[in-house]
């Protein structure tokens, strides 16, 4: 047979399903493989290959991740309740009442009695 450029060496090509059938067995197998070796298989590669370890860990992060965050006090938010605790202390302390205490003699004890 000779080979004509521009025709497949397999002019019948793949037989239908065989590729899904060898794929799907695959993961069948990595599947029953998995459950049994799955948390020690990732143990060991932690272990002797902390690198490539955090290279497969990466991989299977999304590549984007879109972060949504609600709006949360600012810094000048927390100096202005700062400030408004600070007046009203201020305010306390000028509204005060003053009192004035008198101190009296200490009573005689010596004579006392007598």
């Amino acid at each position: 047979m000779t080979w004509v450029k521009g025709q497949s060496g397999n002019p019948k090509g793949r037989a239908v399903g065989v590729r899904e059938r060898i794929t799907n067995a695959f993961l069948v197998a990595l599947e029953r493989d998995w459950r049994e070796h799955g948390a020690e298989a990732i143990a060991d590669a932690r272990e002797r290959d902390p690198v490539g370890y955090l290279r497969v860990v990466v991989k299977l992060l999304p590549r984007d991740i879109t972060l949504r965050t609600e709006p949360g006090p600012t810094f000048m938010d927390a100096l202005r309740a700062v400030d408004a605790v600070r007046r009203e202390l201020e305010a306390r302390r000028a509204s005060a009442a003053v009192v004035e205490v008198q101190t009296l003699p200490a009573p005689d004890c010596a004579n006392r009695g007598r």
